[in-house]
């Protein structure tokens, strides 16, 4: 019963780390229609803002808790997000490699970097700055 359990649980993680995956970049973001981008930001947004783990690190619970404040203060839906991301693409052509789970981060931490950095000032850490430009140029 324990090998079961065990084998079950690392399918589970298997499958949750390769779903962000399944689009690997620009080409394939433009294979998906709007519902289906819509969607997988929504699975984006749900990694993002997942309940913490014991042990979570200051800086990841202060990312989760400013993202979320952030999604619900401004009323970021699906379509907002998926629309940044797509934006995101076309003013940094360079970043067409980019799986959009990459593009989602930065463009999620650009979008809440206010509330982030509250989050982070109540933690005591150090605002984070405005990430410029594209992925690839950092």
């Amino acid at each position: 019963m324990r090998r079961l359990t065990i084998a079950l649980m690392t399918v589970m993680l298997t499958c949750e780390v390769a779903s962000a995956g399944f689009v690997k970049n620009y080409a394939g973001w433009q294979g998906l229609d709007e519902k289906s981008r819509v969607a997988y930001v929504f699975g984006l947004v749900d990694r993002a803002t997942e309940d913490s783990f014991t042990g979570e690190v200051s800086y990841l619970t202060a990312r989760r808790l400013g993202i979320t404040s952030c999604i619900l203060s401004q009323q970021l839906s699906g379509d907002i997000i998926a629309a940044a991301v797509n934006q995101h693409y076309v003013t940094y052509p360079q970043d067409a490699s980019v799986p959009p789970a990459i593009v989602f981060d930065q463009v999620m931490q650009n979008m809440c970097l206010e509330a982030i950095n509250a989050e982070r000032a109540k933690l005591g850490l150090p605002n984070w700055p405005k990430l410029k430009g594209a992925v690839l140029d950092g």
